[in-house]
C-alpha cells in the first residue's frame, strides 16, 4: 500500500511521448484525468512516472490492463491512472509476441488467372500421406490440387506447369516464403511473364485465401476419405482426390455462380452426370449396370456420394465456428517510417531449434530480431528491413519500435 499511496502524490511524461504501443488497445485518459495531469508541473510527473515503473516492476510486471484494474481498485488518484495508461515497459515489450492481423480484408473484383495463390499440403488417406500442390485463383475461387511426384522444386514447378498450360501464366503469382517456392519457382516465373509477390516472413495470414481454401479442402477429403474406406490402390486414392476437387468447384457459390461456371461460363459434367442427368433420373441402364456389379461405376458413384457429403459437412461445420468465434481482434496501428530502429519476430528462420516445431518452448523475447533499420515500406502488408545484410519482407504487424 505504501507505493500505492505513494503514486497518489506525484506525476508523467506528455501524452504522445509516453504512449503505449503493448499488444492490448490502450485506454485514453478521461478529461477528469487529464485535468489533474496538467496540474502537475514535470518534475512531479518525472517522479509519479518513476514510481509507477518502480509499481510495475514490484507487481511482477503484468500486462497494461491487469495493472490499471490493480491501480483503480487501490485507489490510485485521477493523475496516477492517467500517467499509468500511458506507460509503455519495454520488457514487456520484448516479452509479448505480436498479435494477429485483421480478420478480413476488403473485397477486391479480380478476373480469372489475375492473381493466383500457390502452396503445399500432404492429405491422408489412413496409411498413405499425399503430397499435394495447390492452385488456387483469388477471383473465382477455382482450386486445382496436384499430386507432387517427389520433394524437389522441380516437382513442384512441373505440377504447376499443368496450370499454365490450361489457363497460362498468372499475371501474379502468390507463394509464401517455403522451400518448394524458391529456386525454380523464382527463376522460372519471370520467364513467364509472372510477378511474384512473396507474402511476407511467417505471415500465412497474407495469403490467407490460398490457406483457407487448402484448409476446407484437407477437411473434405479427410472426410470423404473415411466415408470412403481403406484402400492401398495409389490410383484409386488420386480418383478420390479428383472427385473432391471437382465436387468443391461445382458447390462452391460466390454471388450465386459455382467457381467452375465462372471460369469455363457452364458447369461441365462428370462422370455418371450423362447417365443421371435431370431429363433422366430414372436412368434404367444406369441402374442395369449397377445391379450387374460394374465396379468402375460403383466406385466411381462412392466417391461422389463421399466427396457431396463431405462438402457440406465441411461448410456447415465453418459457419458454426465462425459465428462462434466472430469478434472484435485487436491490431496494431502503429505506422513505421524509413530509417527507424526496429525489432522483427521470426521463430524459425533465423533462430533454429533442434526439434521441428519447438519454437513455443523457447522464451518469446528470443525471436524478437535486431536492431535492424527499415529501408522501405509497402502498406499495409509489408515493410522492407535491412538486417545483417539481408534483406527482411516483415509484416508491419510482427515488428515493433526499439526500446
Amino acid at each position: 500500500m505504501r507505493m500505492v499511496q505513494a503514486l497518489h502524490n506525484s506525476l508523467p511524461v506528455s501524452f504522445e511521448a509516453m504512449k503505449c504501443r503493448c499488444s492490448q488497445p490502450v485506454p485514453a485518459p478521461n478529461d477528469l484525468e487529464e485535468q489533474e495531469l496538467q496540474k502537475l508541473s514535470p518534475q512531479q510527473r518525472r517522479a509519479l512516472s518513476q514510481e509507477i515503473d518502480k509499481a510495475h516492476g514490484g507487481m511482477g510486471l503484468p500486462n497494461h490492463s491487469r495493472f490499471l484494474r490493480i491501480l483503480k481498485l487501490g485507489g490510485a488518484s485521477p493523475a496516477t491512472m492517467a500517467l499509468a495508461k500511458m506507460y509503455s515497459c519495454s520488457q514487456c515489450k520484448e516479452n509479448t509476441r505480436p498479435k494477429p492481423w485483421r480478420r478480413a480484408s476488403p473485397p477486391r473484383e479480380l478476373k480469372f488467372n489475375e492473381v493466383v495463390g500457390i502452396d503445399t499440403f500432404t492429405v491422408k488417406h489412413f496409411d498413405h500421406s499425399i503430397k499435394c500442390l495447390n492452385i488456387i485463383c483469388c477471383g473465382t475461387r477455382y482450386q486445382m490440387v496436384i499430386l507432387l511426384q517427389g520433394e524437389r522444386t522441380a516437382d513442384a514447378r512441373a505440377a504447376y506447369r499443368q496450370w499454365v498450360k490450361l489457363f497460362g501464366p498468372p499475371k501474379v503469382l502468390k507463394p509464401d516464403q517455403g522451400t518448394e517456392s524458391l529456386r525454380d519457382f523464382l527463376y522460372r516465373c519471370p520467364t513467364d511473364g509472372t510477378e511474384v509477390d512473396a507474402s511476407s516472413l511467417e505471415s500465412p495470414t497474407q495469403n490467407s485465401i490460398t490457406e483457407r481454401e487448402g484448409g476446407s479442402f484437407k477437411t473434405m477429403f479427410n472426410r470423404a476419405s473415411l466415408d470412403y474406406g481403406r484402400t492401398d490402390d495409389l490410383g484409386e486414392i488420386q480418383g478420390l482426390l479428383e472427385t473432391v476437387m471437382m465436387y468443391k468447384n461445382r458447390l462452391t457459390h460466390r454471388g450465386g455462380y459455382s467457381a467452375i461456371h465462372r471460369v469455363f461460363g457452364f458447369t461441365p459434367t462428370i462422370p455418371g452426370d450423362v447417365l443421371l442427368s435431370i431429363e433422366q433420373e430414372d436412368n434404367l441402364q444406369h441402374h442395369d449396370m449397377l445391379a450387374t456389379g460394374d465396379v468402375t461405376l460403383q466406385r466411381q458413384q462412392r466417391m461422389r456420394e463421399c466427396a457431396g457429403r463431405a462438402f457440406f459437412s465441411a461448410e456447415c461445420a465453418a459457419a458454426i465456428r465462425r459465428a462462434v468465434a466472430s469478434g472484435p481482434r485487436n491490431t496494431n496501428n502503429e505506422l513505421f517510417e524509413v530509417g527507424q530502429l526496429v525489432y522483427f519476430w521470426s521463430r524459425g528462420q533465423f533462430n533454429e531449434v533442434g526439434v521441428h516445431h519447438s519454437a513455443t518452448r523457447r522464451p518469446n523475447h528470443a525471436f524478437w530480431n535486431g536492431p535492424c533499420r527499415v529501408i522501405a515500406t509497402q502498406y499495409p502488408s509489408s515493410i522492407y528491413i535491412a538486417f545483417q545484410g539481408r534483406l527482411i519482407k516483415a509484416a508491419p504487424e510482427k515488428c515493433r519500435r526499439v526500446s
